[in-house]
């Protein structure tokens, strides 16, 4: 006997909106919407010239990912470039609804378990416990380490970030 539920075909794709392709992940309920494939090359030579240029001719992506229909108020992005600094596994551009950051915590904590998972960093060694991942992120370079066994994450993932100071006191 056959189905009478018919499975429709997706509607047509306008060529000219390329498809993006993300992975959505969260840190203690703090979203992150990692954008995999899709997005037009983000060009410059320094990951702050990539977000400027993001910022100046990309920023459609970066509404598409963050509003609705398919983001939220308190959605958080993102897109993943190469970086300069040749300690960085990954360089990453972070998107909220408002615009582009220079840090953020709980997406630093999600793509170093990110990167592990999908293989972006090398294995760690047998027996392991932990991987470190340098994430290259506009503040500069922050170190996620990742709980790990058998080269996946498992537990918790702790991060250094850049140095801070006091400019002035009160």
């Amino acid at each position: 006997m056959e189905s009478a539920l018919a499975v429709p075909r997706p509607p047509p794709h306008d060529p000219g909106t390329p498809a993006l392709s993300v992975v959505d992940m969260h840190t203690g309920g703090e979203p992150l919407r990692i954008v995999l494939a899709g997005c037009p090359e983000v060009v410059g030579p320094t990951l702050l010239a990539k977000r400027r240029y993001m910022r100046q001719h990309l920023d459609h992506v970066r509404r598409r990912l963050m509003f609705e229909p398919r983001g939220h108020r308190d959605m958080y992005g993102a897109v993943l470039v190469q970086s300069e600094l040749p300690d960085a596994h990954l360089g990453v551009l972070f998107l909220h609804n408002e615009g582009y950051s220079s840090m953020c915590g709980h997406a630093v904590l999600a793509l170093g378990r990110f990167a592990l998972d999908f293989g972006l960093v090398p294995v760690p060694p047998a027996g392991s416990r932990e991987a470190r991942v340098n994430i290259h992120c506009p503040c500069g370079l922050v170190a996620a380490f990742v709980a790990c066994e058998d080269g996946r994450s498992r537990g918790p993932v702790r991060f250094h970030s850049v140095p801070a100071f006091v400019l002035a006191t009160a």
